[in-house]
């Protein structure tokens, strides 16, 4: 049998979620204020191009893309109605990878 890669099981773990919630909606409202809004991913390497790579990749899935930036962090949040992530990083390894 072979093993699963980390994306198929990210996904089969993302679907069986999305499942429990639409056959239990009474819960949706309890993970109203939950991480689902934005889980974070912080990105530690190639920086500058995984985040260009998620965005991407979000366009072509309809994400609601949004950029940002602060004193320390810059990056992009995807959203899908309620749900979804904040890839970022700080803004000195974006600064030290463009150099």
């Amino acid at each position: 049998m072979t093993e699963k890669t980390l994306a198929q099981q990210q996904a089969e773990g993302l679907r069986a979620l999305a499942d429990m919630i639409e056959q239990n909606p009474e819960l949706a409202e309890e993970l109203r204020y939950s991480a689902m809004e934005g889980v974070n991913i912080p990105i530690l390497h190639n920086a500058a191009s995984t985040i260009a790579a998620f965005a991407r990749a979000g366009v072509a899935h309809n994400a609601q893309i949004e950029e940002h930036s602060n004193e320390k962090h810059a990056g992009t949040y995807l959203r899908w109605g309620p749900v979804g992530i904040h890839v970022y990083a700080r803004r000195e390894l974006l600064a030290k990878e463009a150099s």
